[in-house]
């Protein structure tokens, strides 16, 4: 039975009006009330939000549970922006008791810990017109006559025309163009020019206009006329208002910074000036460019070292090569840090007595100082370094040197000799199949100086190796091709030999083996005709080389190995190894070819066939309900689910946010015969909760199956039209009592249990798991309550409790 009012007549509704039951409604209807968002906040928002309304928007404070207050300008229906986020309290929530002052100037925040003033608007922190409409605060505009952001009522005519611009709409004030942009300052004291400035959004004023033109420290202003609305016109200053320009200063104080800056200026040789007047400013009978004499001495070399200057530097010699001129500097002594390798010093050449002048340095010429003993670490790169550094190897004292350095002179070695020790240290692979092609890598120390130096120099277990030229690391590194090895054993080991300039031995400690790569078996031997069934692969050696492939039959079938596992004894070196790779699709259901594999040069042939059997189909499944945490039990109804039988299935929630990103959450599944399959309901967010006590359900969640490479069955409700409803997780209750229930041993007698939304999915009685103690309790019913039924004795507790415990699970749920 309803009850029911007059809609013009007011009344309070309270608890007699519905019921004591807090599953009855007050609110009821034949018609759902809908609208679309216009803002999304996370799930970190509460639903405390407060309003105001400024100029032509709705301004939303909304207050947060982890301790901020967003500010949000509403500006219709469906369009809204997040322009601030204020920090209040980190890490606590915003109560319900905000609030403004009578003027709405101030919003006063309450949290478990503070009381909070917080201003609404700031516009004065914003200084230009593009922070000020940057910013996106409604209440905030540029005035633009008074230069200012500010509320729109503090700003003179601010309803007229581009005078208070708010943040949605006009650009700001703004000089476009000058006409012209470059100017060469007149000597004639009297000579003006006439410059147009193109300006957008020029705001209405009746008033005069001046241009001001700034530099130097000062500041300049000449009247001006606005000629259109967008161009005002004005002249330049004369040439006795202007600051003076500086002359030795600036970027056009070198003849080639100035002969190819953007403005037409000339250099002059002997006077060192840039000018846009050389008839007047350069001497007579010098050219402008270069000239007959165009350096006086003397010339001195100058070095900038740890920013210590000499400012007259040492006079250098300076040789007259006809078409080119050679300046030597004499020796200079420098120290630098012990640990540093080279140092780059900056270079001057100064020419002139009275007032020394600049040689051009447009390519940063400088000095390199260097040590030859802290640049290499080995005799094969120290006599491989450039020739201009004069190292060589100096065997007392095994390090790298000059001549002059080393104690004795015999001892040296230049870098047209070869190092006496060359080494190796490391070689891989260590297996490689008897047919050869493997990539072998060899590093060590003072490994040739060149490639010619280890060209024919390589064999391996007895066997050619071929280095490959662009792979060769100079002393370091070898990168040679094995060849194939020809004996009868199942394998054969052996050192790798290296020979440098024909004279030059060395041995590696490990050994390299030859080795007959075997496969024995795979599982699964069957998968959809979709692909992508991951295969395990047994045999022997099957790490050996460096290039690995597999097919079934042929290419078109290849086998993409995705994973390698080799265990194996240190000392024994036998290898029992397995792959995993994943299949490629096929058009129809038939059995493969024997599978084979390509390792290096060499193919590895098997026996072993796969069958791409029919992609398995899912018709139905037995529930549509879960809850937040998952874990509850579905039942999945289709066909050809033994051909997945190890393909670890899986079931699969998916959320599509704002921005179209899919998120995808996973449950696993068990094929229990060829028509069934058992699957766990996936862990999902607590945002995705679609059903909720007395609110009308949202649209579902779409879920699939992830098996191998079948996509048809990806996402099952677009092909079937049914969606998951997510629930809140259920809640149980604790013993009143001191959370301890008295529990009287009677015939029948049941143990009940009660919570919150225990009732909105049907719950199966397999679905809970009730315990006491160490045992078990049956299920015998579910619904708003659970019931069960104890055992006759009682059960152990599993803590060291008097009492035993009680537990419940539902799905992954233990309370």
């Amino acid at each position: 039975m309803e009850k029911s009012y007059p809609s013009n007549r007011p009344f309070d509704i309270d608890n007699e009006y519905c019921g004591i039951y807090d599953f009855n409604t007050p609110i009821n209807g034949p018609k759902s009330i809908k609208a679309q968002r216009a803002i999304s906040i996370d799930t970190t928002a509460s639903s405390l939000i407060v309003t105001t309304t400024y100029a032509s928007y709705t301004v939303a404070f909304i207050g947060t549970r982890t301790g901020h207050i967003k500010k949000v300008s509403i500006e219709s229906s469906n369009i809204a922006t997040e322009y601030d986020d204020i920090t209040v309290d980190p890490g606590f929530p915003i109560l319900k008791d905000m609030v403004f002052d009578e003027v709405e100037q101030y919003l006063y925040v309450l949290s478990p810990n503070k009381l909070v003033k917080i201003v609404v608007q700031n516009c004065s922190q914003y200084t230009t017109c593009k922070e000020c409409k940057g910013a996106n605060d409604p209440y905030c505009g540029w005035c633009s006559l008074e230069n200012k952001c500010s509320l729109a009522q503090e700003c003179p005519e601010y309803d007229s025309a581009l005078k208070w611009m708010g943040y949605n709409g006009e650009t700001c004030t703004k000089i476009t163009q000058v006409y012209p942009e470059k100017i060469q300052r007149d000597k004639n004291l009297a000579k003006t020019t006439t410059i147009s400035l193109y300006i957008s959004n020029l705001p209405t004023f009746m008033g005069s206009y001046k241009c001001a033109f700034h530099g130097n420290g000062k500041t300049i202003e000449t009247a001006a006329n606005r000629t259109t609305p967008n161009m005002v016109k004005c002249d330049t200053p004369v040439h006795n208002e202007l600051p003076p320009f500086p002359i030795y200063t600036g970027k056009l104080t070198a003849c080639y910074r100035c002969t190819s800056s953007l403005s037409n200026c000339t250099w002059c040789i002997k006077n060192h000036l840039c000018t846009h007047f050389p008839v007047m400013d350069c001497n007579n009978n010098e050219d402008f460019i270069a000239g007959q004499n165009p350096y006086q001495k003397p010339i001195r070399c100058v070095f900038a070292f740890n920013s210590e200057t000499e400012q007259r530097g040492e006079i250098a010699n300076m040789v007259d090569m006809g078409g080119m001129v050679i300046i030597k500097c004499k020796q200079t002594r420098f120290y630098y840090p012990e640990d540093a390798k080279s140092y780059n010093v900056p270079l001057k050449i100064l020419w002139g007595e009275m007032y020394p002048k600049q040689l051009d340095n447009p390519n940063n010429v400088q000095v390199i100082m260097y040590k030859c003993e802290k640049m290499p670490s080995s005799c094969g790169e120290c006599l491989t370094q450039h020739e201009t550094f004069s190292c060589g190897w100096c065997k007392p004292s095994n390090q790298c040197s000059l001549q002059s350095s080393c104690t004795t002179k015999d001892s040296w070695l230049s870098k047209n000799e070869n190092c006496p020790n060359p080494r190796i240290l490391k070689i891989y692979p260590l297996f490689g199949p008897k047919q050869g092609g493997t990539l072998l890598t060899i590093d060590g120390i003072d490994l040739g100086k060149s490639y010619e130096d280890i060209v024919n120099g390589i064999s391996v277990a007895g066997a050619q190796c071929s280095p490959i030229r662009k792979e060769y690391v100079v002393s370091k590194q070898i990168v040679c091709t094995t060849a194939p090895y020809f004996g009868q054993e199942e394998k054969n080991s052996g050192q790798v030999l290296l020979t440098v300039a024909m004279t030059l031995t060395t041995r590696s400690e490990d050994q390299f083996t030859y080795v007959d790569p075997e496969i024995t078996d795979i599982t699964p031997t069957q998968g959809p005709k979709s692909g992508g069934t991951r295969i395990a692969i047994f045999g022997k050696y099957l790490n050996a080389g460096t290039s690995r492939k597999m097919c079934f039959g042929n290419e078109t079938f290849e086998c993409k190995i995705i994973k390698e596992r080799f265990p194996f004894s240190l000392f024994s070196r036998t290898f029992s190894s397995n792959l995993t790779c994943v299949t490629a699709p096929s058009n129809s259901v038939f059995t493969t070819d024997p599978l084979y594999m390509d390792i290096d040069h060499q193919r590895v042939n098997s026996h072993l066939t796969f069958r791409y059997a029919e992609d398995p189909i899912v018709r139905e499944v037995s529930r549509l309900n879960s809850f937040v945490s998952g874990g509850l039990r579905v039942l999945v109804r289709g066909k050809g689910f033994n051909s997945i039988n190890t393909s670890l299935p899986k079931m699969v929630f998916y959320r599509i946010d704002l921005n179209q990103t899919v998120t995808a959450y996973y449950g696993g599944c068990l094929v229990l015969n060829d028509i069934t399959m058992e699957c766990s309901t996936p862990k999902v967010e607590s945002s995705m909760v679609t059903k909720r006590p007395n609110t009308p359900d949202e649209s579902g969640v779409a879920f699939g199956f992830v098996i191998d490479n079948v996509q048809d069955i990806r996402n099952f409700s677009a092909t079937h039209k049914a969606f998951f409803q997510i629930c809140e997780d259920p809640e149980i209750n604790i013993f009143p009592n001191d959370k301890i229930k008295l529990y009287l041993q009677k015939v029948n007698e049941y143990l009940t249990i009660s919570g919150k939304h225990l009732d909105q999915i049907r719950l199966e009685l397999d679905d809970v798991v009730i315990k006491i103690g160490k045992s078990e309790c049956y299920v015998t019913s579910t619904g708003k309550q659970l019931t069960c039924r104890p055992p006759k004795e009682q059960p152990i507790p599993v803590k060291s409790m008097l009492y035993p415990e009680v537990e419940v699970g539902i799905a992954v749920f233990v309370k």
